[in-house]
């Protein structure tokens, strides 16, 4: 929304919108590929984003989107950071930002590191908490009846991998298929 409406103040036609919900470290994202793919066909000759780091947060690559940005003769603007890269001044001011985004990553990588750490030193348990042992056997007692994985993790109310995990734990092996129904005597 926000950068529709600086597109519209700047009188700048929208050529398309890229949108990733993964994290920026990943090199390689849906919307930035496609970005990059249309950059290269010469569809548009500006990226507006709204901070550098949703470009990338490693500055390697960073500074190689950049440069290839620059090659193909594609500006970026940062709405949040008046920064353009149409100068030699923004040039360099997009890259100091660009370490300090890296910075900033490993700054929160290192610090959930040391808290992982502390809470195991002091016997916190990480993760999820264990299925109760009621429901384990309940998932066990459904899947010997011959229920999916699937659907006995709708009516349990638990992930399709805690009941593969209960099962397995209880001796039950095969993902894809269920054990044979047990004949009750009669």
């Amino acid at each position: 929304m926000r950068l529709r409406e600086a597109c519209k103040a700047r009188g700048w036609e929208i050529a398309g919108e890229y949108t990733d919900v993964i994290s920026g470290v990943k090199q390689s994202r849906p919307a930035l590929d496609r970005l990059m793919q249309d950059a290269r066909a010469g569809k548009f000759n500006t990226v507006m984003v709204t901070k550098i780091d949703r470009l990338g947060r490693s500055l390697i690559h960073f500074l190689q989107l950049t440069h290839e940005f620059e090659r193909m003769g594609v500006d970026i603007v940062a709405i949040d950071q008046p920064i353009d890269t149409g100068g030699p001044t923004g040039k360099l001011i997009w890259a100091i930002l660009g370490a300090v985004a890296e910075f900033e990553r490993e700054l929160i990588s290192e610090r959930t590191r040391a808290g992982l750490q502390r809470a195991r030193a002091e016997g916190k348990r990480i993760g999820r908490k264990p299925l109760p042992d009621d429901v384990k056997r309940r998932a066990v007692e459904l899947r010997m009846e011959g229920l999916s994985y699937q659907e006995i993790g709708r009516m349990l109310g638990i992930s399709k991998r805690s009941v593969i995990r209960a099962c397995q734990n209880a001796g039950l092996t095969g993902a894809k298929t269920p054990p044979p129904r047990k004949a009750v005597p009669q």
